[in-house]
């Protein structure tokens, strides 16, 4: 087999490519080298180690592949290769490249001394044999002599498009139609054809079409890696047998007007009412056949068509003549802003106007205070000036409204308002009613129009001896200085004859102007004699010899020291008499003043003589060499350290011939005084040779940025922190880039040297991970809630508060607010923001504010302003108009967080939104009812009644109520007509069908008209009733020919011939 370290290039003429004829690369490392023992290379040491080295790689029959050598390194027992990148002249590592892998090979190492002055010394030798498998990563080599290490690191690969055990099976993937279409098999090289393709060099297509069958009309194209029906229209899937439902996503598209309905590689269209065609986009016109009658216009409309009739006609098809007078129509007018409205139903003529059918229309016969086609004009009776005293007159339907001055009410105004019975004058005032107003009379100690403003009597009053003086309602008091009385405080208070006993424990009360003295007895001092004098402070030295002074009330107590006794602690205590035994172990005890002294034996010491005394503390150095002195009762011992001996630990051990085997792995024990020295072979160091050589230690620094050296055989690992990466910990780990989501919320990461920092925005933490709580510091007043946010926070104001911390007064009486009929309010009011922030309510600065124009996600304006809205009620409704807080000029009076509204006469409620029910009393008469209206009242009167009350009676005859020139007699309530010949009903309004009981004579043909009749004759007859005969020889018509003569006969004309 040829194993060649120079491989020869095969030009392969027929894919025009060069492919390498080396399959192997062959990497060797050199590590680290040591030798044991020391820097040390010489016999006697007589120069530091200097090393040079040199290397071979050879065959597994020995022939040679590559050598090189690696330079001197002074002054050093070891050598760290791993560090360089190129080791003397060659490369570290040494790349190889072979022919083919036989499995191994042989590495060769040389290292010396080199000596400048003596031969060099020889220091290690390795020749190794390495078996090691392709593509099996790099692997650590340790070689050992007796005092030296090596190590490298042997890395085999198989160049690129090569592949097996030796690398020796060539395998280029290609995928063309020449060199064929395969990948190679990542074990064996072995070609792997693609899909589509078969043969040696899978350069043969398949066909893929042979065994497959499309459906529907498809048809199959090969496509060498597979194949592909292509469907006909309306159909898909693999094999095309899946029907395409155009219907689920063209739908409207192809049915324009319709409901689309799949078939079978297809679709049809059922079309909707009024739509016709393939895709039901044809509209059908129903106008062309003009179904609609006397003159109306036809609109088609989609499936049908509408007829829009001409007045006075109706019906589907404006084929039904219309009774205007016979229809209900919403034609009302709303009382308050006279607009037309559809709240209710009545008649054609309005306010009981009577209707009058005509051909294609009607007329209205208005009662009265109405006018206008359909009587719905109100009479304005406010023109004749019915309202007194000035009271402002509104006229209203069907009547008028009388708006009176201050101090008048009443229907008219014509009435004084009593406002004494309303208690109009306060705090016990005497009230006088006057015309339009009222007089309050006041008690002493009040003024103002109504008694309602307290008089300041302190003004004018002055209290004595520094009294003050205190105003209250309606009068005044003197808060006295103690010891003064009086209404003036100008009387004194004798102190010492009241029944209190001001001075205490015994002293005597000296009354004096305005106060009084206390002459307290000698033990009690201060002003009521309340205070012990302190003999402790008063007079130092009270207790002798270091006794304690301690007050008691009128006298003192001194506390003696344990050596002292007597009341002032003056007299000394004998300690040796009054306690036996103090002197222990022999002592003698001597009395001395205020304590005692104890003579003790040779052998004791201390006060009372209870301590042996230690030889060990008073005499220094007893035991030698590290020696521990132990003392004991009268005596004392040495404990040595186990290195000497004898009473006072000054004779040395020998440790290397006491105890064998303390230098371990073979070396050498020496003895020295206290201690021994291990002389260790080159492969161990340590104080007893069994430590390998540490790298980490002998060389600090290896790993950077709080990496941990981690000792191995021969060399060592960096164990980096989280942050750091590399051999030697030095390259920074961008934590960034690594972690996308590091800062959490949107912060900004930003690597920084074995770290990173996170640049937060409404956060805080290392990760931004925690919310900065806005609301902790309470920014909100007055009770508001304060709500957290991103970056920000936002007070929600109780009810009467306002402004961006709730700390502004709502004044509601400056409000404008919006309220319905159903007297719920809501404030709007034009309040400060910050911008960007949200706003609440959102106006176009109209003057109305709609429900549908309220956006809650509004922004503040750039100037900070928007519109803030306070819900009062609870309640939404669709409109809002803007008005007063007090509705119908009501008077607002501000309150802290609140306000009132003081009404004028006919409202009520919170906001004089209520109004007042008039119609309670029953103002309305002759059976009229009464209809509340705002401020005021509306009858509606019975047939025959009307003025205000309905206590006016109609005269019906005026308003022309009896037809046909009948005689109108007026009556109250109502009318009676007398009618005419010939006409009959209430009004005489019916014809009378006089043919009922008329005989026309002669069989003549009675025929009724309006009011009377007529008779229709038989040829000969005449008169009313027919009853007269014709003589027809008088007429001037000559019915007799030929000079014939007539005679006249009854009902009959004879000729005479």
């Amino acid at each position: 087999m040829l194993f060649l370290s120079q491989c020869l290039f095969l030009v392969f003429l027929l894919l025009k490519v060069q492919q390498s004829l080396c399959g192997v690369v062959l990497s060797v490392k050199l590590l680290y080298f040591v030798k044991r023992g020391g820097s040390c290379c010489d016999l006697f040491c007589w120069s530091p180690c200097d090393l040079g080295f040199s290397f071979r790689i050879l065959e597994l029959n020995g022939q040679l592949i590559r050598s090189w050598s690696a330079g001197t390194y002074k002054n050093t027992n070891s050598v760290s290769f791993g560090y360089y990148l190129r080791v003397g002249s060659q490369d570290n590592p040494v790349v190889v490249t072979l022919q083919s892998w036989p499995g191994g090979f042989i590495f060769y190492a040389d290292i010396w001394d080199w000596d400048e002055m003596t031969p060099s010394d020889n220091v290690a030798y390795f020749y190794e044999r390495i078996y090691q498998k392709v593509n099996t990563g790099s692997q650590v080599r340790s070689f050992y002599s007796s005092s030296s290490e090596m190590r490298i690191a042997v890395e085999v690969n198989c160049s690129a498009n090569y592949y097996g055990t030796n690398c020796q099976t060539l395998c280029i993937p290609h995928d063309e139609d020449i060199a064929g279409h395969y990948s190679c098999d990542p074990g064996t090289g072995a070609k792997v054809c693609m899909e589509g393709w078969t043969g040696v060099e899978c350069n043969v297509s398949q066909d893929n079409c042979l065994d497959v069958i499309c459906l529907n009309g498809g048809t199959c194209q090969d496509l060498h890696r597979g194949y592909n029906c292509s469907c006909v229209v309306g159909y898909t899937g693999d094999h095309c047998g899946e029907d395409v439902n155009e219907c689920d996503s063209f739908a409207e598209e192809l049915c324009v007007h319709g409901v689309c309905l799949n078939s079978p590689g297809s679709y049809v269209c059922q079309c909707t009412l009024g739509y016709s065609g393939k895709s039901c986009d044809f509209e059908i016109d129903e106008c062309a056949s003009n179904p609609c009658l006397n003159g109306a216009t036809c609109h088609d409309i989609i499936g049908g068509y509408t007829c829009h009739c001409q007045p006075g006609f109706t019906g589907f098809s404006c084929g039904q003549d219309i009774n205007e007078c016979d229809l209900i129509t919403s034609q009302d007018k709303d009382i308050d802003n006279n607009s037309l409205t559809n709240e209710s139903s009545h008649e054609k003529c309005n306010y009981n106007g009577n209707c009058i059918n005509t051909q294609g229309s009607y007329k209205c016969l208005c009662h009265e205070y109405w006018e206008g086609a359909h009587c719905e004009l109100n009479v304005n009776e406010c023109l004749s000036g019915p309202c007194h005293n000035n009271g402002s007159c509104v006229d209203i339907d069907a009547g008028f409204r009388c708006l009176c001055s201050e101090g008048f009410t009443g229907l008219l105004c014509d009435s004084d308002i009593d406002e004494c019975q309303e208690g109009a004058c306060f705090n016990n005032a005497t009230c006088h009613n006057v015309i339009g107003g009222f007089q309050c009379e006041c008690q002493d100690g009040w003024l103002g129009e109504q008694c309602q403003e307290d008089t300041d009597e302190c003004e004018t009053t002055f209290c004595h001896h520094n009294g003050t003086c205190v105003n209250v309602n309606g009068s005044f008091y003197c808060e006295c200085q103690d010891g003064w009385s009086g209404l003036l405080c100008e009387q004194d208070v004798d102190e010492c004859t009241s029944k209190i006993d001001f001075c205490q424990n015994g002293g005597t009360c000296m009354n004096k102007p305005g106060s009084y003295d206390c002459l307290c007895t000698v033990n009690w001092t201060s002003v009521y004699c309340e205070v012990d004098i302190n003999e402790c402070t008063a007079k130092m030295g009270l207790c002798q010899n270091g006794g304690t002074c301690i007050n008691k009330p009128g006298s003192y107590d001194c506390l003696c020291t344990d050596n002292w006794t007597s009341d002032h602690c003056d007299v000394d205590v004998d300690e040796c008499t009054t306690n036996m035994g103090l002197c222990q172990n022999g002592g003698t005890c001597i009395n001395k003043p205020g304590s005692y002294d104890c003579l003790c034996t040779v052998n004791w010491t201390s006060d009372h003589c209870d301590v042996d005394v230690d030889e060990c503390t008073t005499n220094m150095g007893l035991c030698q060499n590290g020696g521990t002195c132990m003392n004991k009762a009268g005596s004392y011992d040495c404990l040595c350290t186990v290195n000497w001996t004898s009473n006072h630990c000054e004779v040395d051990v020998d440790e290397c011939t006491v105890k064998m085997g303390l230098c371990q792995n073979g070396g050498t024990c020496l003895n020295k005084p206290g201690s021994y020295d291990c002389l260790c072979t080159v492969n161990w160091t340590s104080d007893h040779c069994d430590v390998d050589v540490d790298e980490c230690t002998a060389k600090m620094g290896l790993c950077q940025n709080g990496g941990t050296c981690m000792n191995k055989p021969g060399s060592y690992d960096c164990h980096c922190t989280n942050n750091w990466t590399s051999n030697h910990c030095e390259v920074d780990v961008d934590e960034c880039a690594f972690n996308k989501q590091l800062c959490q919320h949107g912060g900004t990461c930003i690597n920084i040297p074995g770290s990173y920092e996170c640049v937060c925005q409404g956060y805080f933490g290392r990760n931004c991970e925690y919310e900065i709580d806005e609301c902790a510091s309470n920014p909100c007043y007055n009770g508001a809630t304060c709500e957290d946010k991103i970056g920000g926070y936002t007070c929600h104001c109780l009810q009467g508060f306002t402004g961006l911390l709730c700390g502004q007064d709502i004044n509601e009486c400056d409000l404008f607010v919006s309220q319905e009929s159903s007297g719920e309010i809501e404030i709007v009011n034009n309040v400060t923001c910050m911008p960007n922030e949200s706003c609440s309510v959102f106006s176009d600065g109209s003057g109305e504010i709609s429900r549908d124009k309220i956006d809650y996600s509004v922004t503040c304006s750039e100037n900070g302003s928007c519109l803030e809205y306070f819900d009062l009620s609870g309640d939404s409704e669709t409109n809002y108009k803007r008005s007063e807080v007090c509705n119908n000029n009501g008077k607002c009076f501000n309150q802290y967080g609140s306000y009132k509204c003081l009404c004028h006469e006919y409202w009520e409620g919170a906001h004089c939104e209520l109004n007042v029910n008039e119609c309670l009393s029953g103002p309305c008469h002759n059976n009229g009812s009464c209809v509340d209206i705002d401020a005021g009242f509306r009858c509606l009167c019975s047939e025959g009644f009307t003025g205000l009350l309905c206590d006016s009676d109609i005269d019906e005859c005026q308003a022309g109520a009896c037809f046909n020139n009948a005689t109108c007699h007026n009556v109250i309530g109502g009318f009676q007509c007398e009618c005419q010949d010939g006409w009959l009903g209430e009004q005489c309004q019916e014809d009378t069908d006089e043919c009922e009981t008329t005989f026309c004579h002669h069989n003549g043909t009675c025929v009724n008209v309006n009011g009377s009749f007529y008779c229709e004759c038989q040829d000969g007859w005449s008169g009313l009733l027919c009853e007269q005969d014709v003589d027809e020889c008088t007429s001037k018509i000559d019915f007799c020919q030929n000079g014939g003569t007539s005679a006249n006969n009854l009902s009959m004309l004879s000729s005479h011939m």
